[in-house]
């Protein structure tokens, strides 16, 4: 649910950014080996004005990645970066990575508004972006359905990042028409397929509450 508002606020800044014309870098957790607090499709969005959207760890490696990203904008270059906690616990509180974690992280140019994604998450329906390890940003794939993230190899042997993006759950509680008299003047409800139902009610939603006066 994290990676999926999270990301929702990320793309809607990225569309801003590129609105106003204001230059970018997109860091995305690739992988993660043992103990970590962020995991794979976590992102962390660097603009040239100083904008600074999400995260990728427990809040101590956003300023070394801060700083790649500020190297990306500057050649234009995507950046693989791995941090290792090594067997110091100590130090792998202070790294922000986790007890004996490992993370993988992709630090590349931003060079659209991704209104693919834009328009994916606003569906909320499950689907997957393909990221390329080796080539510019833009040069993703979106498919819809429940994907695995993580690091794949293709047949030609091309590296690519799997995201996947998984819908928060809706909620839906049906009432019957009668009954549970001390729960109704309690809820609002409506007929659609999320927050809350009532059979044989059709409408836009409304209050159940006694009116006054």
């Amino acid at each position: 649910m994290k990676h999926w508002a999270e990301s929702r606020l990320v793309f809607a800044a990225i569309a801003e950014l590129q609105r106003q014309g204001i230059a970018a870098a997109l860091a995305t957790v690739v992988h993660v080996h043992g103990s970590a607090y962020r995991h794979e499709g976590a992102k962390l969005l660097v603009g040239a004005d100083g904008t600074i959207v999400g995260n990728v760890s427990g809040g101590c490696l956003e300023q070394d990645v801060r700083e790649v990203a500020r190297r990306v904008l500057a050649t234009g270059q995507a950046e693989r970066r791995q941090y290792c906690s090594g067997s110091d616990e100590i130090a792998a509180w202070d790294l922000g990575v986790g007890c004996e974690g490992t993370v993988e992280l992709l630090v590349a140019p931003v060079r659209d508004a991704y209104s693919a994604e834009r328009v994916a998450i606003a569906q909320q329906r499950p689907f997957a972006v393909e990221v390329p390890m080796d080539g510019p940003s833009d040069d993703r794939r979106i498919r819809e359905g429940v994907a695995t993230p993580g690091l794949v190899t293709d047949g030609e042997g091309r590296e690519w990042f799997v995201d996947a993006f998984l819908p928060p759950p809706q909620l839906l509680v049906i009432l019957p028409e009668i009954g549970l008299p001390h729960l109704e003047h309690r809820v609002h409800y409506q007929t659609c397929p999320q927050h809350i139902a009532r059979w044989g009610n059709c409408g836009p939603p409304r209050s159940s509450a006694p009116e006054t006066g």
